[in-house]
This record gives structure tokens, C-alpha cells and sequence, in this order.
């Protein structure tokens, strides 16, 4: 935390919205466990991915795996970005327009192609493991690494059936 910002959490009126929602639609307890998800990622999880992912690893113990990498290296991180959203340049422009900022020296000017996203960081996001540090600077593997090969990347089922081996095996 710095000059700039406070720590606030808003989270609880977001949860209470799921939770109303989830009661409403999903009466019955669903049968599940935390045992029985597994996060698959290629580390290119962003903005409501990360955070779902994050509190899916953190607060419920639920085992990640990614995909790819560099074999000697650390495994990658589940997530990448969780305090951020992607929003498309033209939004961004036709705002700063709206907002008569354009003409300002410290805005910079419209990109000359369109259709291109911009992705940062809005909010500051914090972890249970780490509650003093921005979760957009902290590391967090994922707890198992597979790699892509010539049938996996080409059929899924064949990827999730490798996950679930290695997952299963290390379980026991």
C-alpha cells in the first residue's frame, strides 16, 4: 500500500450477490467437493479467472495444474492478472473524449488501429497466503505441470485425461 491507494475489501457485497443467486437456483447442495475440481490452465488466466482461481487454489484448497513452461524451471503461476479487467482501446478513447481529456499532453493519443484490447490493473487485489502483498506481484504455482504434445494440444479430452492421471497419482 502506497499514498495512491487504501485497502478496501468489496467483496462482501459481491458474495452476497452469488450467494442469493446460488440459493435461488441451486437449492440442493451440490455433491461436490474441492477434491473433485481441478484448475487447468496455460497460465493465461486474467481479471475474473484469476480471482475465481484464486479463491478456488487459496480458500478451498483446489489443485491447479498448468500447462507448458520451461521443463527445468518452476512451475508456472495459475493465474496471471487478478486485479485486472480488458477493455478495448475504442472504450477507453470515446471516454477520455467524454471526459474532455484528450487534448490533455499526459493522455496519450488514440492507437491508429482499432479494435485492439488494453489489459491492466484496476483494482488491488490481496491473497490469504500473502495478505500484505498485491496479488498481481506475487507468485503462485500451480501445484502440477504438464506439457503439450502432439495429440493433447489437438483433443482436450486427451489433455484432461493426462490431468487427471497425474493428479490422481499424486493423490494417493
Amino acid at each position: 500500500m502506497a499514498n495512491y491507494s487504501n485497502k478496501y475489501v468489496y467483496g462482501d457485497l459481491v458474495i452476497n450477490e452469488i450467494r442469493q443467486f446460488i440459493q435461488q437456483y441451486l437449492p440442493i447442495p451440490l455433491p461436490w467437493k474441492s477434491d473433485d475440481y481441478i484448475i487447468l490452465t496455460n497460465g493465461l488466466c486474467g481479471s475474473a479467472c484469476a480471482q475465481i482461481a484464486e479463491y478456488a487454489a487459496e480458500f478451498n484448497n483446489v489443485t491447479a495444474v498448468s500447462v507448458g513452461g520451461i521443463a527445468d524451471k518452476p512451475l508456472l503461476a495459475y493465474s496471471s492478472f487478478p486485479g485486472g479487467f480488458v477493455f478495448n482501446a475504442s472504450m477507453i478513447f470515446n471516454s477520455l473524449g467524454k471526459l474532455n481529456l484528450l487534448n490533455n499532453s499526459l493522455i496519450p493519443k488514440p492507437f491508429p488501429l482499432s479494435g485492439m484490447d488494453l489489459t491492466f490493473t484496476l483494482n488491488e487485489m490481496y491473497n490469504k497466503i500473502h495478505p500484505d502483498e498485491l496479488s498481481e506481484f506475487v507468485f503462485m504455482p500451480a501445484d502440477f505441470r504438464l506439457f503439450y504434445d502432439e495429440n493433447n494440444v489437438r483433443n482436450f479430452s486427451t489433455l484432461w485425461s493426462q490431468v487427471a492421471d497425474l493428479v490422481g497419482s499424486k493423490k494417493k
